[in-house]
C-alpha cells in the first residue's frame, strides 16, 4: 500500500467514521446506519479470511438485490479479494463458463437462485463453496440439512475456535455437497465489536493484514460474448473511485441524496451509481428487481432524488403514474376484496359486490408525490424522457459507457441536446478516430475512443499470458502516433490470477487488445457535433452488438446457438426496432432443405440454451443468405432488407 492509496474500503471505512449514525442503507423493512453498515463489513471480511480468501482470489455473487449485495461489495475490498457479481438471467453453461474462468473460491446465493446454485455446485465447474442468504423462503431447514427439489444440501459453519474451512467436499453418492450459512459466518467474530469506537474503527486487526493498492482489481464485469465466450472487464479501486467522483460532480450529489438501486448490482450502472451515492455519504435504498408500483411508492416514501433507467422502465413507470395509488384504505378494502375472490362460487364466477369493487377500484386512486426526484440517469427514446420530465420534473440525464470504462464517458442533461449521448465527463477524455487511430474533426464518423482513470485495467485471463515487447502503447494527447513501452512479467497463483506488478515497473499484464495508441478502442461509432455531443450510431461490423433493455447481446453469441439446430443451415442475427426493450434481437435463417421448423420452435430452442434476455425475439426465414464477393454474410444487407 503506498500513499496514494484509496480504496473502496477505504470509502467506507471514511463514511463509517464522517456520518456513524446517518443511515447508509434501506432494504424494506431493515436498516443500517454507516457504521452499522462498517461493522457488518469487518464481520463478513474476517469470515473471508477464515475461508481461506486471499488477495486477488474471486469472490462470487448470484442474487437479486439486497442489503448483503452490498456488505460483500466492502468485504471482498477489505480482504483485497476480486468481486464477482453474477447475471442472475444467464443460464447455468453460461454462470458455469464465468465462474471457472474467473477460479470463483465462494458463490454467495439467496434463495431465488437456490436451483440454480445447485446445479452449479453439482457440475464440474464450479469447485468452491456454496454460502447461502438464510431466507424465510429458502428450503425448509431440518437436522442440519437443507433440501433442495432434486437433492440435498448439508449446511457447514464455523464454530468458535475451528479456524479455517476444511476444502470443499462431495459426498461418496455425489448428491450432496457442504455449503455455509452466511449469517453464522458473520457471527463468528468475537473480537469484532458491534458498537465500535471511532479508535476501534480506526485499528482493525485485518486492516493491518490486507494491504490494498489502486490498481488492485475491485471487480470483474463479465461483458457480453464479442466471439462467442463472455470476458471479465477488470475494473480497479482506481476505476471505481474514479468513477464515483465523475458521477457525483456531474450530476451534484451530496449526502443528502438518496438512490433507488432498481437496476440490478451485478450491472456497472447499477454498482456506480450505488458507489457513488455512497461515496458522499447518500442513503442507497434497495428494490429486490424492478417493480413500477413498489418503485414509485419508494420514491414517495423514501424521498428518493435519483433512480436510473433502461427500457422498458420509464414506459412502465409512467404507466403507473398515470394508474395513481391507492389510497391505505382501500389497499385494505381491495386485499378483502382478494381473499374473497379466492371463493369462487360453482360456476366459477365471482360475486357481484366483488365484480363491482373491482371495477370502481381503479378510480379510487391518488397521485404519487414523486416532488423529491430530481435526477434520473438512462437511455431512452427523446419522446419517452420529455413525457417523464413534464410527469415527474425530474432531469434525465443521457449516457454513453460501457464495463470497460467503469460507467460512464459522458453524462449530460437530456434537454441540452435531445437525441445526443450527452458531453464527456470531467475526467474523461473521448475522440472519434478512424481505421489509423487519426482523431477524426467534429461531424465526422468514426470509432469511440476513450481515455482516462476510468478505463479498466484489461480482459481477465489474457493478463497471464506473455505479452510481446512493447505490445502496449501509449500516446500523448496531443500525437495521438507517439508511443512507448512497458513490458514485463506476470505470476500465477495455482492457475488462479495474482494480478503482480510487471517488472517493478507498476504496470500489470493484462490482455489490453483494446487500448492502443493511448486510447481505449470502444467498438462503437458515433460523432462529435461542433458543441461536444457524442451522436452514438451503431457498432463496428465486426463487434455488432444489440442492446435490449441496456443489457449486451453479441449476435456471434447468439448465431453459435442458431447454428446449433440441425433444422438450420445459415443464420445472421441482428438488432431490430422493439417496441417494449428498444432493440430487439431477431434470426434471420435459411432452412435445411424439407424441414418446416417454426419460428416459435427455433425460439424455445436458442432460450433453453442461453440466457432469455438473448433468445431472438423475432425470426424469419429466407431461401437465401445474402453474402459478399469472399462468401461471407453481408450483414448489412441483410439489416437493410429485413431489419425493420
Amino acid at each position: 500500500m503506498s500513499a496514494h492509496t484509496f480504496s473502496v474500503y477505504d470509502m467506507i471505512k471514511r463514511n463509517a467514521l464522517l456520518f456513524p449514525d446517518k443511515i447508509a442503507i434501506v432494504d424494506g423493512e431493515k436498516s443500517m446506519t454507516f457504521k452499522e453498515f462498517f461493522i457488518h463489513v469487518k464481520l463478513l471480511a474476517s469470515a473471508l479470511d477464515r475461508c481461506g480468501i486471499k488477495p486477488r482470489q474471486s469472490v462470487a455473487i448470484l442474487s437479486m438485490n439486497r442489503i448483503e449485495y452490498l456488505v460483500l461489495y466492502g468485504a471482498t475490498a477489505a480482504v483485497g479479494a476480486i468481486l464477482l457479481p453474477l447475471n442472475w438471467r444467464l443460464s447455468t453453461d453460461e454462470l458455469a463458463y464465468i465462474l471457472k474462468d474467473s477460479g470463483s473460491e465462494l458463490l454467495f446465493f439467496d434463495s431465488s437462485q437456490q436451483k440454480q446454485a445447485h446445479a452449479l455446485k453439482e457440475s464440474s465447474a464450479f469447485d468452491g463453496r456454496l454460502v447461502f442468504f438464510d431466507d424465510q423462503n429458502y428450503a425448509k431447514e431440518e437436522d442440519g440439512v437443507n433440501s433442495f427439489s432434486d437433492g440435498q444440501v448439508r449446511v457447514d459453519s464455523l464454530s468458535k475456535g475451528q479456524g479455517k474451512i476444511d476444502s470443499p467436499g462431495r459426498d461418496q453418492d455425489g448428491i450432496t455437497a457442504k455449503m455455509l450459512n452466511y449469517s453464522e459466518l458473520i457471527q463468528q467474530d468475537s473480537k469484532i465489536s458491534t458498537d465500535a469506537s471511532s479508535a476501534e474503527i480506526n485499528s482493525f486487526e485485518i486492516d493491518k493484514r490486507f494491504q490494498i493498492d489502486n490498481d488492485d482489481i475491485f471487480a470483474l464485469i463479465y461483458t457480453a460474448a464479442v466471439a462467442g465466450k463472455p470476458r471479465g472487464a477488470a475494473l480497479s479501486h482506481n476505476n471505481i473511485i474514479a468513477g464515483n467522483m465523475q458521477t457525483c460532480l456531474t450530476m451534484n450529489i451530496g449526502k443528502d441524496d438518496a438512490y433507488l438501486n432498481m437496476l440490478p448490482l451485478f450491472h456497472i450502472t447499477g454498482m456506480n451509481l450505488s458507489l457513488a451515492v455512497m461515496h458522499m455519504g447518500g442513503k442507497n435504498v434497495i428494490m429486490e428487481k424492478f417493480d413500477a408500483q413498489q418503485a414509485l411508492a419508494m420514491v414517495e416514501k423514501e424521498k428518493i432524488t435519483l433512480m436510473a433507467s433502461f427500457p422498458p422502465i420509464l414506459t412502465t413507470l409512467m404507466q403507473e403514474i398515470d394508474r395513481g395509488k391507492l389510497l391505505a384504505d382501500e389497499i385494505n378494502r381491495g386485499e378483502n376484496v382478494k381473499s374473497h375472490e379466492m371463493k369462487r362460487d360453482e360456476a366459477g364466477t365471482f360475486g357481484t359486490e366483488q365484480e363491482t369493487y373491482r371495477a370502481e377500484l381503479e378510480t379510487r386512486r391518488a397521485p404519487y408525490d414523486l416532488s423529491s426526484l430530481k435526477n434520473t440517469v438512462g437511455i431512452d427514446s427523446p419522446d419517452n424522457i420529455l413525457k417523464f420530465r413534464e410527469k415527474t420534473s425530474s432531469s434525465f440525464w443521457v449516457l454513453y459507457g460501457q464495463s470497460e470504462t467503469s460507467g460512464f464517458v459522458t453524462l449530460s442533461d437530456s434537454s441540452e441536446s435531445p437525441g445526443s449521448a450527452g458531453r464527456q465527463c470531467c475526467i474523461s477524455d473521448m475522440a472519434i478516430v478512424d481505421e489509423n487511430d487519426v482523431v477524426l474533426p467534429a461531424g465526422q464518423s468514426g470509432e469511440i475512443a476513450v481515455r482516462g482513470p476510468l478505463v479498466f485495467q484489461g480482459f481477465w485471463r489474457g493478463a497471464y499470458i506473455d505479452r510481446p515487447v512493447g505490445s502496449e502503447i501509449s500516446g500523448s494527447r496531443s500525437s495521438v502516433g507517439a508511443s512507448s513501452s512497458d513490458t514485463g512479467s506476470h505470476k500465477t497463483l495455482n492457475g488462479v490470477s495474482c494480478g503482480e506488478q510487471d517488472g517493478g515497473t507498476g504496470h500489470r499484464s493484462y490482455d489490453t487488445s483494446s487500448i492502443r495508441n493511448g486510447w481505449h478502442h470502444t467498438g462503437d461509432i458515433g460523432h462529435i457535433d461542433s458543441d461536444g455531443y457524442l451522436w452514438f450510431e451503431g457498432r463496428k461490423p465486426e463487434k455488432e452488438l444489440i442492446k435490449p433493455g441496456g443489457e449486451n447481446v453479441y449476435p456471434a453469441e447468439v448465431e453459435s446457438v442458431v447454428l446449433a439446430h440441425p433444422d438450420i443451415e445459415q443464420t445472421c442475427v441482428i438488432g431490430v426496432p422493439d417496441p417494449k426493450f428498444g432493440e430487439g434481437v431477431k434470426a434471420v435463417c435459411v432452412r435445411r432443405g424439407g424441414s418446416d421448423l417454426s419460428e416459435k420452435e427455433l425460439i424455445e430452442f436458442v432460450g433453453s440454451r442461453i440466457a432469455r434476455y438473448k433468445k431472438p425475439g423475432y425470426v424469419e426465414f429466407i431461401d437465401t443468405m445474402p453474402k459478399k464477393a469472399d462468401g461471407s454474410v453481408d450483414r448489412m444487407k441483410v439489416k437493410e432488407l429485413y431489419g425493420s
